[in-house]
């Protein structure tokens, strides 16, 4: 696959400025993910491009480093999403002042000796150093992400509650917000004015300009359905109980904002 595609000619650029890693899989685990070697044979250079530049990542990144370090490296690949903006901090350097291109990543850690990738056990064999980097065997391929958080979600059916639990109380806030702003400010600003959105952090943020972010890279732990039934909570409405709890929403004059939240 390397020597069909044109990714060395791409590296050239960075080999001199910097070293890299590379994630390979052996040939195992290619033929188990049907890159087999009549069809890499068969694969526009371009998508051969691109699996080289995911299994790519920045910096030579060690098994000692990886040894020394708590929890995960996160490792930035030169794959690179292009309709995906992030804040300019976890891009490359390469973006305006306001956002950068986002390139996949690789979280490294080693447990029980054994490297982890994205908290699979990947690792096969001794990794090998390179004069120019660091080469870490893999005995899996690792998929290419392609589903936000909400299409991820709403893709599994085990979430379904959770999803739904969100959407709702989404509107609930959102009543709850205008009902306390008319009561101060005398009017009422509108549906969706109040800020409290899920799809903003779970999904691409619409209808931002192209030198901001669109999207944000976060972790979160999202109950199961059978989670929640374990809790006690058997439906969506049994957890919507919970926001009883709430105190009434107020106008704060000195934060000048809705003041209020609901536990779901």
């Amino acid at each position: 696959a390397f020597k069909r595609s044109s990714f060395q000619e791409k590296l050239k650029a960075t080999i001199s400025k910097e070293p890299f890693t590379l994630l390979v899989p052996n040939n195992s685990a290619m033929e188990a993910a049907g890159l087999t070697e009549s069809v890499i044979n068969s694969m526009a250079i371009d998508e051969l491009d691109s699996l080289l530049m995911f299994y790519t990542l920045r910096g030579k990144i060690t098994k000692d480093e990886l040894v020394a370090k708590e929890g995960n490296y996160e490792g930035i690949s030169h794959l690179q999403n292009p309709a995906l903006r992030v804040s300019f901090f976890y891009g490359d350097g390469t973006g305006q002042a306001n956002a950068d291109p986002y390139y996949y990543r690789h979280y490294l850690q080693i447990a029980q000796e054994k490297l982890l990738v994205n908290s699979i056990s990947l690792g096969v064999d001794e990794p090998q150093p390179a004069s120019n980097g660091y080469i870490w065997p893999l005995k899996e391929t690792i998929p290419i992400p392609d589903k936000t958080f909400l299409e991820a979600m709403l893709a599994d059916p085990r979430f379904s509650m959770f999803v739904q639990l969100q959407q709702i109380t989404d509107s609930l806030y959102d009543l709850r917000y205008r009902k306390a702003y008319e009561e101060y400010m005398q009017w009422d600003p509108g549906p969706g004015q109040s800020g409290r959105n899920y799809k903003v952090d779970w999904h691409l943020i619409e209808n931002v300009p192209g030198n901001y972010p669109n999207i944000r890279l976060s972790s979160f732990f999202a109950p199961t359905n059978d989670a929640f039934r374990q809790a006690g909570f058997q439906s969506v409405d049994d957890l919507l109980k919970l926001n009883e709890r709430a105190p009434e929403f107020y106008f704060d004059e000195v934060l000048y904002t809705v003041v209020g939240v609901f536990p779901t």
